[in-house]
């Protein structure tokens, strides 16, 4: 229990070494941020004058580089340690609560591939760093670096997706208990590389080999990395090192004849990169595996997983006492375990804060150079260096002294491990304060002026474990996302053995279209309600807001945080109800989707040109397929829990009815069109309602058979029994009479 406690104060020790790597320019000609003027340049410069060499020069670029990489690495570390903290203090607040905790054993009732997509999902945004040598000989002596450099990263790429997808695969062997999770995910694996930092693209040798050494990050589960061919006979010409595998790498580069002076420069930069790669790896694995176990947890069957759950909020003083003593210097107290977990966060707290100003420390030791800008000889050279430093200092001050974002934490919402959300970036504010100015003799009467400049950073914000609510969701991206498409034909539609509005059974035919595979669920609606009901009169139009049963209870499924609308933890994959025709309509035309008509969704009901004749929507077997008066409990349930017809559609029979686009007409199958039909022009013409279908929780099961009709005025939002789906004409029947 106390090894990320440890792992903690060994990144404290690693902090204070690199910490103490940091340089310090040696000019003594420096300037800072109160004298930055010109009258005070030229009398620092003729008080302190002295001219450097190029030889000079590049040492101090040598020294910045060091300087530079120790800052990043630090910063690396630091953060690491933040993660661990942070991870630390989720734990606990995920403790805290056992009503929470219950809500969690709620929410974890989910089908088998509901979890396998959201395991794949989360870990689609995983990636593993690696640090690769590239060596190309006989090149083209005329070819720019630009394209040394592509020309690299393309024989680079396979090899580094295979390397890195090993470690993707490695690090989920060690979750033996969840292999069937961790089989599947492997048919996934495909590979998207990213350049993350260039170390060293020079040319070597006159020209006759390019040395290229990089960070790269590689993204398993994201689309295949296309990469052009290789020229006949490149591979001879080509050595691809893995840095963090390959400990001979150095007798490789000087076997393919890299110069030893070349070598030491890799090894330098290699010694430097490592740590980094490797912590980052290591956290990444660390987060892949907690992602991995959260989802076998959800797999499990549901009495088992509720069984072991309760059993554990029995242990709950014990778990605890382990987490508090092994990862704080906090004593737990059985009798007071609020007072326990309050100062074991205080603790936390403390520690992640002073991470923070040491975050932010680190970024203050980086140093800005501007190498050898030429000084127009005008003035004396005091004059003429002094205007050249001011005009120096500007440009870094235009480049640098700007608000940055270079801090986030991830937070739990609602205590729910499988909800993660991206936390707030907070924003800094970088003053330069220092500058050491460098002049070396050029030709004649010309000086070349190196700037070396320091930043101090005035706005010390603090990081707040935080979501932010601010954001407004955009309409799915995909419109196309979560739909299924529906072949086009020709069906019977109604019936002539039921009541006299389902008759006559008529030949219809229709184009293809797409349809929800699922009902639009209350989650959804909310980031609709987010996006466009802003002002009282749109929600009203739209939806219930504030629900009561006969008992005057609240039954809402919706309610505001602020001016945001979230939905009730217990609904979030719920069908919407309480929502008009209106706001039915709206949500399909923001989505870029409409409602289907009655037609399109009868035939999709039964399943379209894959239709076995089923009186419900899958089945003859009304239980299997729908919830109804009979099985439901008296109450909507989650998507998706029951089986889908032939095309894959879920609960189109029973859990809620669904709005359709049509205007109701009781004889209206006597005299409609038999190519897509749309229902009657206008309300007048019958004085009814629009067509609701599918039957609902609340009814018995007769009504949820593919035929029944059914309709509602379109302003009502009194019914916890109405919901809806959406559709989306295909393309190529775009301009019909569709």
């Amino acid at each position: 229990m106390k090894i990320r406690y440890l792992l903690i104060l060994l990144f404290s020790s690693l902090s204070m070494q690199v910490f103490s790597q940091y340089y310090t320019p040696q000019s003594p000609i420096y300037i800072n941020k109160n004298n930055l003027n010109k009258d005070a340049i030229v009398q620092i410069l003729n008080n302190q004058w002295i001219l450097y060499s190029q030889v000079d020069i590049d040492e101090l670029r040598l020294e910045l580089s060091k300087n530079n990489n120790a800052v990043d690495n630090e910063i690396s570390l630091l953060k690491s340690k933040m993660s661990n903290l942070f991870m630390d203090k989720q734990e606990l607040l995920q403790l805290k609560d056992i009503e929470k905790i219950k809500e969690v054993i709620a929410e974890k009732k989910k089908n088998r591939k509901e979890i396998e997509v959201q395991i794949q999902h989360e870990l689609s945004g995983m990636h593993y760093k690696g640090l690769f040598i590239v060596v190309l000989k006989s090149i083209d002596p005329w070819a720019s670096k630009q394209q040394l450099s592509d020309l690299s990263e393309r024989a680079l790429a396979a090899r580094a997706v295979a390397d890195l997808n090993g470690v993707f695969v490695s690090s989920m062997t060690v979750v033996e208990e969840a292999r069937t999770i961790t089989d599947r995910i492997k048919s996934f694996i495909s590979g998207e590389i990213s350049i993350e930092n260039q170390v060293i693209s020079s040319t070597i040798d006159n020209r006759e080999k390019f040395l290229y050494l990089v960070r790269v990050n590689v993204a398993p589960l994201k689309k295949a990395v296309q990469t052009t061919p290789a020229e006949p006979g490149a591979a001879a010409n080509t050595l691809i090192i893995n840095a963090m595998t390959e400990s001979d790498y150095q007798a490789k580069l000087k076997s393919f004849g890299v110069p030893q002076d070349e070598i030491d420069k890799i090894i330098f930069e290699v010694d430097a990169s490592q740590q980094s790669v490797a912590l980052a790896n290591a956290s990444a694995a660390r987060i892949q595996g907690d992602i991995i176990r959260r989802g076998h947890m959800n797999l499990k069957k549901i009495d088992d997983e509720i069984v072991s759950l309760e059993n554990s909020l029995d242990n709950r003083s014990g778990i605890l006492k382990r987490i508090i003593e092994g990862r704080t210097t906090v004593v737990y107290n059985a009798d007071k375990p609020d007072k326990s977990i309050n100062r074991a966060l205080k603790y936390l707290d403390a520690e992640l804060e002073e991470s923070k100003k040491q975050v932010i420390g680190a970024k203050e030791q980086e140093l800005i150079p501007r190498y050898s800008v030429s000084v127009t000889a005008e003035g004396t050279p005091a004059e003429d260096i002094a205007r050249t430093a001011l005009d120096i200092a500007n440009q870094i001050e235009s480049a640098y002294s700007r608000i940055e974002q270079f801090m986030e934490e991830t937070t739990v919402l609602n205590y729910q491990l499988t909800d993660y959300n991206k936390g707030q970036q907070k924003d800094v504010f970088r003053e330069l304060d220092t500058m050491w100015l460098y002049p070396v003799a050029g030709d004649r009467d010309n000086f070349l002026l190196t700037v070396v400049a320091k930043f101090k950073i005035t706005d010390k914000a603090v990081l707040i474990e935080s979501i932010d609510i601010s954001k407004k969701p955009a309409p799915p991206s995909d419109p196309f996302q979560d739909m299924v498409f529906v072949e086009g034909g020709e069906f019977m539609m109604g019936s002539n053995q039921d009541l006299s509005y389902t008759n006559p059974e008529h030949l219809v035919l229709l184009s293809d279209f797409y349809i929800d595979k699922y009902e639009v669920t209350v989650e959804q609606f909310c980031e609709f309600l987010n996006e466009r009901a802003n002002q009282v009169e749109d929600i009203e139009t739209y939806i219930w807001m504030k629900p009561v049963d006969w008992k005057n209870a609240d039954i809402s499924q919706i309610e505001m945080l602020g001016d945001r609308f979230f939905p009730k933890s217990e609904f979030n994959h719920h069908p919407v109800t309480f929502v008009s025709w209106y706001g039915a309509q709206a949500y399909a035309q923001w989505a870029g989707k409409r409602l289907p008509t009655e037609a399109e969704w009868e035939y999709a009901a039964r399943g379209g040109v894959k239709s076995r004749g089923y009186e419900y929507s899958g089945s003859n077997n009304p239980h299997e397929v729908a919830w109804h008066m009979t099985n439901s409990g008296n109450k909507t349930h989650p998507i998706g829990r029951k089986k889908p017809n032939e095309l894959g559609i879920f609960d189109m029979s029973g859990n809620v009815e669904e709005w359709c686009a049509d205007w109701y007409g009781h004889d209206y199958y006597e005299k409609g069109d038999y190519k897509n039909p749309q229902g009657p022009a206008s309300k007048k013409e019958y004085n009814r309602g629009r067509v609701v279908r599918g039957g609902a929780y609340s009814k018995a099961f007769g009504y949820c058979a593919c035929h029944v009709r059914a309709d509602s005025s379109p302003d009502y939002i009194y019914s916890p029994a109405i919901g809806f789906r959406c559709v989306l004409t295909h393309p190529q029947t775009v301009g019909t009479n569709k």
